[in-house]
């Protein structure tokens, strides 16, 4: 990690709490207004703050537009509360470490922070902060380090597509989970990786987790992004063990789960956009041993945050569509993947649906020793899944630094996710709708070396097959140039 690179890393919590300050200087105790901020962006804009641009750029530049009245009383309460005065901030040069160097000495980071994240979360929500409201979103986004993980190859085209984007997504977050989100951000420590920074950005809210679950496999993306990206593939924490454990008993029922004598792991094991799953052990009727159990429920929050995402989203896909010119996007099916989150978003909160999935995948691959689809216990209901545990681990984790071993597993994978599928012997194939790498398990202890478990049915579908046939005689058509054949099966794909 580079000097300049530290000094961003361990100012940025005191640059976020002296905007959460400055914002404070308003002194207005009437609830917040919501403001539409101007979009498109002036090209002008990624000029004057390209992408790499620290927030503390645009911090001190927003310091100078104030009055001498106001940078006066700002300049007190950050006295009061531990910091610095902000009118000693120099003209901040990203790029030049001697002035980075020179603020360093200038504003030494306290021990503990003048306010605890309530207290400020509860002072943001009793002030009227729009009068600056574009200013902090851009020193947000900026400061958060997440337009750094655009591939330097694609920055002039897709820059201000994620920039409008997210400046557009957070504008129409409530502003509730608005402040939080600042707030969390802020107090993160000192040292904080970028991709740290990038998954408290995009914390308890689902539609940008899934984006980044998309992302998260993408070679041209740093390998610190993409290995932060995939934690959200299970890996991320926004609840706690107690939490969830409370949630389950009550939406359960405490005497279902003393019934089946259900016992809950000490930790939760995996928590991806929208549900959590925690390990538990239970007693089945007719038998006296306890089975492996997996616990999957969708998080209490997301019933809350994933409807306001999804209208996002929504409007997204629309102003993207309005403005298809000015960003450049050509043939670039961008509202489409809009549209792809918000249904994928929408698949997953549908339990009672993914349980019915999960039913009918367990009896199409009954008779089939390759593949293991866990079995659904009796105690599920319309928000908790409680089914087999299987013990393995993701695929993309099977024999590693083995080639050969990883090259038949790959193939084992690919048979079952396509090629099975093609041709199936049955009328309607039935197939997995979302195979990312947590949903696909190397199944370890078992007789057979590569069998694969399959996780997670909320997105699945059928393919019947009369239009398999079709696929095959196109792919036929294309390979040995048939247009006789590309004719006759064409309207497969028009379908």
């Amino acid at each position: 990690m580079t000097m300049v690179t530290a000094f961003e890393m361990g100012r940025f919590r005191i640059a976020m709490r002296l905007a959460v300050i400055g914002v404070l200087q308003t002194l207005l105790v009437c609830p917040l207004l919501k403001a539409e901020i101007p979009l498109p962006t002036p090209r002008e804009h990624y000029q004057k703050f390209p992408r790499g641009t620290t927030g503390l750029a645009l911090l001190s530049e927003f310091m100078q537009q104030l009055d001498p009245a106001t940078q006066k009383m700002l300049g007190a309460l950050a006295q009061a509360g531990g910091l610095p005065d902000p009118q000693s901030f120099p003209k901040i040069d990203p790029a030049t470490t001697a002035e980075l160097l020179k603020l360093a000495e200038l504003l030494p980071l306290p021990k503990t922070p003048p306010l605890s994240k309530p207290q400020v979360v509860t002072l943001l929500k009793q002030i009227n902060w729009t009068p600056w409201r574009i200013q902090i979103l851009e020193f947000f986004i900026h400061q958060s380090q997440v337009l750094d993980m655009i591939p330097e190859r694609w920055g002039t085209l897709w820059g201000p597509i994620v920039h409008d984007a997210l400046l557009y997504f957070l504008d129409h977050l409530p502003e509730d989970r608005l402040a939080e989100k600042f707030v969390n951000l802020a107090y993160l420590p000192p040292g904080t990786s970028r991709g740290t920074y990038l998954l408290e950005f995009v914390s308890r809210t689902p539609s940008l987790q899934k984006l980044g679950q998309i992302l998260a496999r993408n070679p041209d993306l740093a390998l610190d992004y993409r290995e932060a990206l995939q934690r959200l593939e299970n890996g991320i924490q926004t609840t706690t063990r107690d939490e969830l454990v409370e949630f389950i008993t009550q939406d359960v029922g405490r005497e279902a789960i003393e019934k089946y004598q259900v016992k809950f792991a000490n930790k939760i094991l995996a928590e991806a956009s929208v549900a959590a799953v925690i390990r538990a052990s239970c007693v089945l009727p007719g038998t006296e041993a306890p089975r492996d159990a997996i616990c999957k429920v969708i998080k209490p929050y997301v019933l809350v945050a994933l409807p306001q995402d999804l209208t996002i989203v929504d409007d997204l896909a629309g102003y993207f569509t309005r403005q298809h010119d000015y960003y450049q996007l050509g043939s670039m099916p961008l509202s489409k993947l809009f549209q792809e989150i918000r249904r994928s978003l929408s698949d997953e909160i549908k339990t009672v649906e993914e349980q019915h999935n999960l039913v009918r995948a367990r009896e199409y691959y009954r008779d089939n020793p390759r593949i293991l689809v866990p079995e659904l216990f009796p105690l599920s209901n319309n928000h908790v899944s409680i089914m087999e545990f299987v013990h393995g681990h993701k695929i993309a984790n099977a024999f590693p630094g083995d080639a050969r071993q990883r090259a038949l597993m790959a193939r084992r994978f690919f048979d079952a996710l396509t090629f099975d599928v093609i041709f199936s012997p049955r009328k309607d194939a039935l197939f997995h709708g979302d195979p990312h790498a947590g949903n696909v398990f190397h199944v370890v202890d078992d007789k057979d070396p590569y069998r694969i478990a399959l996780l997670d049915w909320g997105l699945c579908g059928t393919f019947p097959r009369e239009e398999r046939r079709q696929l095959v005689q196109l792919m036929l058509g294309v390979q040995i140039r048939d247009a006789r054949r590309l004719r006759n099966n064409v309207d497969a794909l028009l379908e």
